[in-house]
């Protein structure tokens, strides 16, 4: 089981070594040249403020997410209920998809990005700082500081979860794989750019809650699929 494992573990490596460089690389970049965070929140700050802290289309979407959020789990749980009790594939999946996703959804947004990360990182939002009106001392990205308890900016929980719809993708090929990915993708982004301008995170929260995210996601994705094969009711209808 052990040996089995670490063999899976090797793999992803090999599979993923660019994707991991490129994370490495960026995260030393963006540590070194932490100042850029401050100046992408500086263009979205002034004397009154984050100024779009308020906006209807930032509220709707910061909002929506957290719903969208609550549905998505509700939805998971009603699926594996159903195929459970009446042997039901819902939305033609089988049981090891529905369990992969509920999997994905404790992992990456939950575990790995809130419990983790951003209860233990002590990085201060923005809104916290003193380039901002706040008190907090900034920190830069991958630093371990004692300027927020809980809940803190590095990563961001929100594109986080937007991100992760990205893993839907994964039991598709092709132009549905394509389109999955660069919709989810898309989705992270829009719900980042927003937390950045509400003055709530700082670009490099976002970029690695994309990174983290999906580094979450690929390696679940190998212990459950180690041959990247599609789960058999996907495979009829793709």
């Amino acid at each position: 089981m052990i040996k089995h494992i670490f063999t899976l573990l090797k793999e992803y490596i090999i599979e993923h070594k660019v994707f991991l460089a490129l994370f490495i690389v960026l995260g030393i970049l963006a540590y070194k040249f932490s100042y850029i965070d401050i100046l992408i929140t500086n263009l979205f700050y002034n004397e009154d403020g984050f100024y779009l802290a308020n906006n209807l289309f930032g509220l709707i979407i910061y909002e929506g997410a957290y719903y969208l959020t609550i549905a998505v789990v509700a939805l998971l749980a009603v699926m594996l209920i159903l195929n459970l009790t009446k042997n039901i594939q819902p939305f033609g999946l089988p049981r090891k998809a529905i369990i992969f996703f509920i999997v994905i959804t404790i992992m990456a947004p939950g575990i790995v990005v809130n419990s983790i990360l951003k209860d233990h990182s002590g990085r201060p939002r923005p809104a916290h700082v003193t380039e901002f009106g706040g008190t907090a001392i900034f920190q830069p990205p991958f630093t371990i500081s004692n300027q927020c308890e809980s809940n803190c900016s590095f990563v961001s929980g929100h594109a986080a979860f937007a991100f992760a719809f990205m893993s839907i993708g994964l039991l598709f090929r092709g132009r549905v794989r394509r389109i999955i990915f660069t919709s989810g993708f898309l989705f992270g982004a829009v719900v980042g750019f927003v937390r950045i301008f509400q003055g709530r995170h700082f670009f490099s929260d976002v970029v690695f809650a994309f990174f983290f995210t999906w580094l979450t996601i690929t390696l679940i994705y190998k212990f459950f699929y180690p041959n990247d094969e599609l789960p058999d009711t996907i495979k009829r209808n793709s």
